[in-house]
């Protein structure tokens, strides 16, 4: 809404997803010290290869924004503001080949392909997780580019680009922790857990038609 001719403001309730797709290429293992149930401790050397994660992400948002215009027939917008957001849950979905190994350095023995008891040699694994958590975030944002009017200056076609950036950050739990990515062959983590400070941020272009009410 257009409170004069170059000054204005917006809100509005939409919705916005996000996604994003990580890969490693190069196998990579690390060592977990445990003790089993039966109190005896073990090594657990956990492999994995080929590995593939999708990030799926959905929001409801409310912008917030301040409208500005300079021009007649041909001219500039400027539409900075921000944008409350309201996630109720994400997902991601994984891929990758395992291997899960134990040894017994008290009894210098080593468990593997023990299926049963969840040792593993080139076990491809794929899975899809929702988790349900909920979180509240505020993006700053920004419209601007150039509209052509035309009709009497009802009609304007407009052209220009957005940009967006998360101001609070990705909460993913992972601060002050070591981040383990598989503890077992049920137990699987999201790579996106080994961030402890993971943020959104897009930008892109538009072309739009308007019309204005006067």
């Amino acid at each position: 809404v257009y409170l004069t001719r170059n000054i204005g403001f917006g809100i509005g309730l939409g919705q916005s997803s996000y996604s994003s797709k990580f890969s490693l290429n190069e196998p990579f293992s690390y060592l977990i010290e445990e003790y089993d149930d039966e109190n005896d401790f073990r090594q657990v050397t956990v492999t994995v290869n080929d590995y593939e994660e999708t990030v799926q992400m959905s929001y409801v948002t409310i912008p917030v924004q301040l409208l500005l215009r300079f021009g007649k027939k041909v001219g500039v917008y400027i539409h900075p503001g921000v944008e409350i957001s309201l996630r109720n849950s994400w997902s991601y979905e994984h891929s990758g080949t395992y291997s899960y190994h134990a040894y017994y350095p008290e009894y210098n023995i080593t468990f593997k392909d023990l299926e049963a008891y969840g040792f593993v040699t080139d076990k491809q694994i794929q899975q899809e997780v929702t988790v349900n958590e909920s979180l509240f975030g505020v993006q700053a944002k920004a419209n601007a580019g150039m509209f052509f009017s035309f009709l009497d200056e009802r009609f304007a076609i407009s052209i220009g680009g957005h940009f967006h950036m998360d101001l609070l950050g990705l909460d993913t739990g992972s601060e002050g922790s070591v981040f383990i990515l598989s503890e077992d062959i049920k137990t699987h983590n999201s790579i996106l857990d080994s961030s402890a400070d993971a943020t959104l941020m897009g930008m892109g272009g538009h072309i739009g038609l308007k019309y204005y009410i006067k």
